[in-house]
């Protein structure tokens, strides 16, 4: 079983690996990459901005509640990269 830093890490790993968001989401390595170049960024961008880099394509999610959790996580990982 793979261990994970955090649960917003199990949580994310298991959103790129569901079967409903596999074909959004890039891969769980690839998003981790992301936010890691975000917090490393002098100026760290706008989340409006990149946020939408996580996605393969955009318009893809099928809800509002589906796009705020997928927010929520990627912020606390944001939030986490930064301490």
């Amino acid at each position: 079983m793979q261990q994970f830093e955090s649960k917003n890490h199990q949580t994310l790993f298991e959103m790129c690996e569901s079967e409903a968001l596999s074909g959004t989401l890039h891969g769980y390595d690839y998003i981790r990459g992301v936010i890691f170049a975000v917090a490393a960024s002098p100026e760290i961008p706008m989340p409006q901005q990149w946020l939408l880099w996580v996605f393969k394509q955009r318009g893809q999610l099928s809800d509002e509640q589906q796009a705020d959790n997928i927010t929520d996580v990627l912020m606390g990982l944001l939030q986490q990269q930064l301490k």
